[in-house]
């Protein structure tokens, strides 16, 4: 399922939770009042849990580390995938810090490569291919 899907599901859930039982307020939300007040309350409760969620995804990320052992290929793809789903929540990293992200991810091994690829005008795809071409003559030997 997307992250847009996910979103969905989750307002579907959250309005379902609000209005058709009987105490939502366990949940955070204020169904004292008029209705909306009840909405106002929904809403900053899906905008903390939002910024938690988008939180989490950028702890993710920063937390992924490439492993020797592991293809660097499948682990491109998947920071790629955590990149965009972050991106989604309303994360704000851009492509310089998406760089220092997988700067930081790779292995001791990997520091004779990794000091020229702090240029401040190379792209992140710039930065993946040269780190591609690193795995691949690593791989033949």
């Amino acid at each position: 399922m997307s992250i847009t899907e996910q979103r969905a599901v989750g307002l579907i859930l959250a309005w379902s939770l609000a209005f058709l039982y009987r105490n939502p307020t366990r949940l955070g939300i204020n169904i004292d009042g008029i209705a909306a007040k009840t909405w106002t309350s929904y809403i900053n409760t899906y905008e903390k849990a939002l910024n938690m969620a988008w939180l989490n995804a950028e702890q993710t990320l920063w937390n992924m580390t490439y492993l020797d052992c592991t293809d660097f290929n499948n682990f491109i793809i998947n920071m790629h995938n955590k990149w965009s789903d972050a991106k989604v929540l309303g994360s704000k990293i851009n492509n310089k810090d998406f760089k220092n992200i997988i700067i930081t991810s790779l292995p001791k091994s990997w520091n004779p490569i990794a000091a020229p690829l702090y240029d401040l005008n190379m792209t992140s795809a710039d930065m993946i291919a040269r780190l591609q071409i690193w795995y691949t003559k690593i791989n033949k030997n």
